[in-house]
């Protein structure tokens, strides 16, 4: 899966939007593949979500529920995005803790 933090704006000063690959080893266990955070937002962020979703031929993205532009952004990208995904499974999730 991948994972994502998304920031708000973009500034010498604003946080990484966070960009997380996960996967299940056959043992198990869960691991962190790749972590392709960046100071991006909107259609950038999108970009390198879809990047990453492609090249660890990743099942769903789940993105932190603060920020609805991100499913916008992440489906409104979908029919433009070479070579083409199989539909995948956007999720928003809520943090519980800081």
């Amino acid at each position: 899966m991948v994972a994502v933090d998304p920031a708000d704006t973009v500034s010498e000063t604003s946080d990484e939007t966070g960009i997380v690959v996960a996967g299940r080893g056959v043992d198990g266990e869960d691991y962190v593949l790749a972590d392709r955070s960046a100071k991006v937002a909107g259609v950038a962020a999108a970009r390198r979500v879809w990047t990453a979703y492609a090249d660890y031929d990743a099942d769903e993205v789940v993105y932190e529920g603060l920020n609805n532009w991100v499913r916008n952004v992440l489906e409104e990208m979908l029919p433009a995005v070479d070579p083409p995904l199989r539909v995948v499974l956007v999720k928003k999730v809520q943090a519980s803790a800081g």
